[in-house]
């Protein structure tokens, strides 16, 4: 091989190298590029994701200081009915014994008359 294609093979393995270091200079700019980005991007994705837990934690606090109001609500509506079921009870049962102290009566008497017609039948017949 001559000292000129020895100089051109090194011109171009100089030319080649060169363009290549080139390239990976680019290359690393835009991974290093890339890096920042992606960082940037996982910055906002914390933040969005916070910002979401921080309204679904809301909303589920609101969701349930709304149903312990709705449960105390249902309990008051429930004493309430419980209280006049007592008393309607309590009617009921003042019903029941008057009826019968009532039967109790209607017995009495209609012993008591079936012992005077006894009576009756008695002095008839003597």
């Amino acid at each position: 091989m001559d000292a000129e294609s020895l100089a051109q093979i090194q011109q171009i393995v100089v030319a080649a190298t060169a363009e290549l270091r080139q390239e990976v200079a680019v290359a690393h700019q835009e991974t290093t590029q890339l890096r920042r980005d992606m960082v940037a991007v996982e910055g906002r994705l914390r933040e969005e994701i916070a910002a979401g837990d921080a309204r679904l934690r809301e909303e589920i606090r609101a969701v349930g200081v709304e149903l312990r109001g709705e449960v105390a609500e249902t309990k008051r509506h429930m004493g309430v009915l419980a209280e006049g079921l007592r008393h309607e009870l309590q009617l009921v049962a003042e019903a029941v014994q008057f009826q019968n102290e009532r039967l109790t009566e209607i017995r009495r008497e209609v012993e008591l008359q079936a012992r005077e017609t006894q009576s009756l039948f008695r002095l008839s017949f003597e």
